[in-house]
């Protein structure tokens, strides 16, 4: 899926999370823009800094919710570097596998592809990495 990386969010001076399926069809609900954030960089750990910062939200709203998730099996803290917990996106989770597949189908959606086609009939696949 084309996604923008945090470093072209921060050029064009918006949050990652402020324009992403999930928000178009979910809503400027706190937790969603979390978990947006967090899918822009799934491959990636982040603090909760980095997340304020992709997120749009503020660093105690974060932590309002950061709990919430994880005990949803959505997103794991990583490890603790400096006396700052990291957190990212629970890839192995059946229920982040489905959020992606929500996001990839709604994305497609919006640029007009049919979602519903199969790849193996020739349609071009929306990945969801993040666009370089």
């Amino acid at each position: 899926m084309p996604t923008m990386s945090s470093n072209q969010s921060e050029e064009i001076g918006e949050t990652y999370a402020e324009d992403t399926p999930l928000q178009w069809a979910l809503g400027d609900k706190s937790k969603v823009k979390i978990l947006a954030a967090l899918l822009s960089e799934k491959e990636h750990d982040v603090n909760i800094s980095d997340l304020s910062r992709l997120s749009g939200l503020s660093r105690s709203t974060i932590y309002d919710h950061i709990g919430i998730l994880q005990d949803a099996g959505l997103v794991k803290k990583t490890r603790t570097v400096s006396n700052s917990d990291m957190f990212q996106i629970d890839l192995d989770s059946e229920g982040v596998k489905h959020l992606a597949k929500l996001e990839q189908f709604l994305l497609a959606q919006r640029l007009g592809l049919n979602p519903d086609e199969d790849e193996d009939e020739g349609e071009a696949e929306v990945e969801l990495e993040a666009a370089e």
